[in-house]
């Protein structure tokens, strides 16, 4: 049974994946997908995150103007 559903549309789809709650945008909320993973993702073992998208320490400063782990 689905008690509500609701879109959010505050997620940044473009950005690195990380914590986007920690922006002063960002929102939680507790979701759950269901999707079928294409065939590379079975071989693979699992969604991976995209080399060309990778947060850097600046970045993630830039974003949440806290500092990375590790600073």
């Amino acid at each position: 049974m689905i008690d509500r559903f609701q879109a959010i549309a505050t997620f940044r789809y473009g950005l690195p994946r990380f914590d986007q709650t920690l922006t002063p945008v960002g929102e939680s909320a507790i979701e759950f997908v269901v999707r079928k993973r294409p065939d590379k993702e079975v071989e693979q073992g699992g969604r991976l995150p995209d080399p060309q998208k990778q947060l850097t320490a600046h970045g993630h400063t830039l974003l949440t103007g806290l500092p990375a782990k590790g600073n």
